[in-house]
C-alpha cells in the first residue's frame, strides 16, 4: 500500500505513537509519506535519512505567493473555496496549506489511502474530496482533545462534513468513541484503535517490594490535564502518616505548569524530594523507570475542557513492569484496570492519591503483583508491534472495498 499520512507536526516528542505507526507500516513493507504541517523545535537524531526523506514539511515548501497562487486557483476553480478558507483560517492553518499543489503532485496523487491524525486537522482537509476526480479513502485518527474542545464548537453541519469525508475514523478508545457518536458521528464510520508501545523497548525489569522507600515517577508534558500538582499535594500527607518512609519523586518532562508545580514543590518544604527532570531521550526515561516503583498521574480534564485519549506514558511505565497510581479519566480505565493492574481514584482527588500511596507502603507485595499483572496488561492488549498489524488489516480492507 502507498500510504501518506497527515499530521500537525512530525516528528514529536509527545507523539512518539505517530512514529511508531510509520515505522511499523513501512516495516511491514508499506510505502509511507509524511506530510507535516510544521517542524518540531527538537531534531530527533536517532530517526534514520530514510524517514526524514519521505516528510513534507508544508510551511518550508517553495515560494509563498506562488503557493498561494497556485492553491488559489486549483480551490477557486473547483469551488470549495468557502470551506478550504473557512477551516485554514479558523485554525490559523493557511500558510501552512499553501503548499497544496506540491502535497497533490508528491504525496496524495500517489496514495492509495490518507491517514489523518486529530479530528481538527482533518477538518482542514476536508476539501480535497470536493474535487472531482480526487477521491481517495480518509482514515481519521481521533486522540482526545480534538473531540474534547475543537468538534464539539463547531456546528452539526460542520461535523457532518467531517463524517461525509472520513471514510472510517478510529478514535483511541471506548470513552471517545462513544463521544464521537454523541455528537453525531455514524457508528457504521467508528472503530476503536488503540496506540500501542515497544514492550521490547520497554521491557520488565524485576521489582522489589517496598522498603521504606518510595520512588515516584511522572513522564508528561507539564500541563493542567496532567495533574502533577495533585501529586505533589499528595506527598505531604503521605510523609506525615509514614514519617520513616523516604519519598523521591522524578518528574520528567516540561511544560506551562512547570514553574507553577516547582513553587508548589517549595511551598510544601519537600523541594528537595521532587527532581525535575526536563525533557529526556527515549534512553533516559527508561533508566529513570527502571528506577522507580510507581508511576503517577493524577490525569483530570482541565479549565479549557482538555483531555487525555490514554496515556502513551502510563502504557510505557506498565510494560516496565510499574504499578501505576491514576484517575478515573477519559479512557484510562480501558488501560488500568483498578486494584488489578494499577490503582485508580477520582480526579483532582489529593487525599485519593495519597491513600493509594500509602496503600502501596501498607502492602508492598501489591508493588509487585500490580506491576506483573500491569506488564501482562500491556503486552497483550497494547503492544504496537500487533496493532501496527491490525492496522495495516483495516487500511487493506478499507481500500479494497472503497468506491
Amino acid at each position: 500500500m502507498n500510504i501518506t499520512f497527515i499530521v500537525k507536526e512530525f516528528p514529536k516528542t509527545s507523539e512518539t505513537f505517530i512514529i511508531s505507526q510509520v515505522r511499523g507500516l513501512l516495516n511491514l513493507g508499506h510505502d509511507v509519506k509524511v506530510i507535516s504541517l510544521r517542524k518540531h523545535r527538537k531534531t530527533f537524531t536517532h530517526l534514520n535519512r530514510e524517514l526524514f526523506d519521505r516528510i513534507m514539511y508544508l510551511g518550508y515548501e517553495g515560494n509563498t505567493l506562488r503557493r498561494f497562487i497556485k492553491t488559489a486557483c486549483v480551490v477557486i476553480s473547483h469551488g470549495v473555496y468557502t470551506d478550504f478558507l473557512h477551516h485554514a483560517l479558523k485554525n490559523r492553518t493557511l500558510l501552512s496549506i499553501l503548499s497544496y499543489p506540491a502535497i497533490r503532485s508528491h504525496f496524495i496523487d500517489k496514495a492509495d489511502i490518507i491517514l489523518v491524525h486529530y479530528g481538527d486537522l482533518a477538518c482542514n482537509f476536508s476539501f480535497l474530496n470536493n474535487i472531482p476526480g480526487f477521491k481517495k479513502p480518509v482514515v481519521v485518527v481521533f486522540h482526545g482533545v480534538d473531540v474534547a474542545r475543537y468538534l464539539p464548537s463547531l456546528s452539526p453541519l460542520e461535523r457532518a462534513r467531517l463524517w461525509d469525508t472520513m471514510t472510517l475514523g478510529l478514535p483511541v478508545s471506548h470513552f471517545w468513541l462513544e463521544r464521537l457518536q454523541s455528537l453525531g458521528c455514524p457508528v457504521e464510520k467508528l472503530r476503536v484503535h488503540h496506540m500501542g508501545v515497544d514492550i521490547e523497548r520497554f521491557s520488565l525489569k524485576r521489582k522489589f517490594p517496598l522498603k521504606n522507600i518510595l520512588r515516584l515517577v511522572s513522564v508528561c508534558r507539564l500541563v493542567e490535564k496532567k495533574g502533577i500538582d495533585i501529586a505533589i499535594q499528595s506527598i505531604p500527607k503521605v510523609l506525615k502518616a509514614h514519617p520513616g518512609v523516604e519519598i523521591i519523586y522524578d518528574i520528567v518532562g516540561d511544560g506551562p505548569e512547570r514553574h507553577k508545580i516547582e513553587n508548589l514543590a517549595a511551598f510544601y518544604n519537600i523541594q528537595k524530594r521532587v527532581v525535575f527532570h526536563g525533557e529526556k531521550s527515549h534512553q533516559e526515561v527508561k533508566k529513570i523507570l527502571e528506577a522507580a516503583n510507581v508511576f503517577v498521574l493524577p490525569s483530570r480534564t482541565s479549565g479549557n475542557g482538555d483531555m487525555e485519549g490514554i496515556p502513551v506514558s502510563l502504557m510505557e511505565a506498565m510494560s516496565c513492569g510499574l504499578a501505576v497510581v491514576s484517575t478515573f479519566h477519559s479512557g484510562i480505565p480501558e488501560l488500568v484496570k483498578n486494584g488489578i493492574s494499577g490503582l485508580l481514584v477520582d480526579e483532582n482527588d489529593i487525599d485519593g492519591i495519597a491513600s493509594a500511596l500509602m496503600r502501596l507502603i501498607s502492602e508492598p507485595d501489591l508493588v509487585i503483583r500490580l506491576g506483573n499483572n500491569a506488564r501482562k496488561e500491556v503486552v497483550k492488549n497494547f503492544n504496537y508491534t500487533h496493532l501496527n498489524v491490525e492496522l495495516e488489516s483495516i487500511l487493506k480492507d478499507i481500500i479494497v472495498h472503497y468506491k
